[in-house]
């Protein structure tokens, strides 16, 4: 048998925007995070006023650990604190499905190399499945 094939990060570089390519981003989390009203109604708390410190849309996909950060947004946004703060973290399932619901606008991540290759994968899917015509 034959060594087992080497990880190229390079590759990793080689992306393409038609669904071909092989983008990825760390978590679909890293989508959640440019919408704060999403998260603050996620977290119970939609008229909270503490900062959530989260990246700007064009940079979500280079947060190191987006649930992590979803998760702090997510808790911070409650603005509970101590025990009732612990006790909210067991939540995160939750929450972090909620923040998916809210949110209706997913424009500021068209610059998103990952989103847009998930636009072209879906939209392939989509045609290959018969249910969207191809544009001209």
């Amino acid at each position: 048998m034959g060594r087992p094939a080497m990880h190229d990060p390079a590759s990793e570089n080689k992306n393409t925007v038609d669904g071909s390519g092989p983008y990825r981003t760390r978590m679909t989390e890293a989508w959640f995070l440019h919408d704060h009203a999403a998260i603050r109604r996620a977290s119970g708390n939609p008229n909270g006023t503490t900062r959530l410190m989260l990246p700007e849309s064009a940079d979500v996909e280079r947060e190191p650990d987006p649930k992590k950060t979803l998760l702090t947004a997510l808790l911070d946004a409650s603005e509970l604190a101590g025990t009732r703060r612990q006790k909210r973290k067991k939540d995160f399932p939750t929450m972090r499905a909620r923040t998916a619901e809210l949110i209706s606008d997913f424009a500021p991540l068209t610059g998103v190399l990952s989103f847009q290759s998930f636009i072209a994968s879906l939209k392939s899917a989509l045609i290959k499945l018969g249910h969207l015509e191809t544009s001209t």
